[in-house]
């Protein structure tokens, strides 16, 4: 992966018929990022580059809010591949860690990522997160996409447009 990855990157999408991230990333919603190397091709993509690829977009074209959303329902599907789990009566004390830990992994991959784009989106990537865990989610939930109504909502209280 050395040399000019994005230019690399940027061919095999159109290669692919996309004219850009967006467009790719669109065809594949709440696809976790691990997954889309398989599509777009190992030699031309890792997940850490096509989340940076995507960010980086959607900074300069005033979108990050957006793209922020689709990145978080790919990282909680990545994290959380059984879906949420809420602390339920009888649950064993290892059960509960286990879905702690997995939430933040997700929350703490996500948040890095954003804030690594943009230092100031940090805070209302907090918020969101924050806004997610008070609206606990069903148990098994896994985000459909940006546009899941559960991050929708997380969005309007944390991040606001």
């Amino acid at each position: 992966m050395i040399g000019d990855w994005r230019a690399r990157m940027k061919a095999r999408l159109a290669e692919l018929g996309f004219a850009n991230i967006d467009e790719f990333l669109a065809r594949y919603p709440a696809v976790p990022y691990l997954k889309l190397p398989e599509i777009l091709g190992k030699d031309v993509a890792i997940p850490i580059l096509i989340v940076k690829l995507q960010l980086e977009e959607a900074k300069d074209g005033r979108r990050l809010r957006a793209a922020a959303m689709d990145c978080l329902a790919r990282e909680i599907n990545h994290y959380l591949s059984t879906g949420w789990a809420r602390e339920k009566p009888g649950m064993m004390a290892e059960e509960k860690q286990r879905s702690e830990f997995l939430k933040a992994s997700a929350c703490t991959s996500w948040v890095t990522q954003i804030e690594m784009t943009d230092s100031e989106a940090r805070a209302p990537a907090m918020a969101v997160w924050l806004a997610l865990v008070e609206s606990n989610p069903g148990t098994g939930w896994r985000p459909s996409g940006q546009a899941d109504p559960v991050i929708e909502g997380a969005f309007r209280t944390g991040w606001p447009e």
